[in-house]
């Protein structure tokens, strides 16, 4: 709430396009607004103003208001890196990782996408554990498949939505066979 010592006309903006205000109530001498982060702000410390002005008719004052949030990614694996290390032998060998969803939209599994980059020997599998909420990601390295190293990269995304999509560093290396 911000509250005039005099009367006059108080008015709220935002000073970033990430930012929405609503006023909640308002008379002559004071003032009492809501501000609300928009969609597309990037993950991280977010830093912003908003700008109360009072016009009194003869002059005008501002003051700034700090807004400041920490946005998290709405996708957030347990991981961001999964290593296979050196592999041996002709046995697929298989790692698993958790996804979670911290919006507030009723999710399904056909809803988490993943897309590989190229596929060198992974299978990948969704299977969904908390409804809507937490999946589980296994990804299968076949050793039959791979030449030497593998370097790839697994993303994770929600089509059809603003959410950023995750990116997942898939390594490992094939073992040499002592015939």
């Amino acid at each position: 709430m911000v509250t005039a010592g005099r009367p006059g006309r108080l008015s709220v903006e935002p000073l970033s396009k990430y930012i929405d205000v609503r006023e909640v109530s308002k008379n002559q001498s004071s003032l009492s607004f809501e501000t609300r982060i928009l969609p597309g702000v990037s993950v991280g410390e977010f830093r912003s103003r908003v700008l109360v002005s009072l016009d009194t008719g003869t002059q005008k004052l501002f003051r700034t208001v700090p807004v400041f949030a920490v946005i998290k990614p709405t996708l957030q694996p347990s991981v961001t890196k999964l290593t296979f290390g050196r592999i041996e032998g002709t046995t697929p060998v298989t790692k698993s990782f958790l996804v979670n969803y911290l919006g507030t939209k009723s999710l399904s599994k056909s809803d988490l996408v993943i897309d590989q980059s190229s596929n060198q020997g992974l299978e990948v599998g969704v299977r969904l554990v908390d409804p809507g909420k937490t999946w589980e990601v296994s990804v299968s390295l076949d050793p039959q498949k791979v030449a030497s190293r593998v370097r790839e990269e697994v993303t994770i995304l929600l089509p059809d939505t603003e959410i950023s999509p995750v990116k997942i560093k898939i390594t490992g290396s094939k073992g040499e066979s002592l015939s």
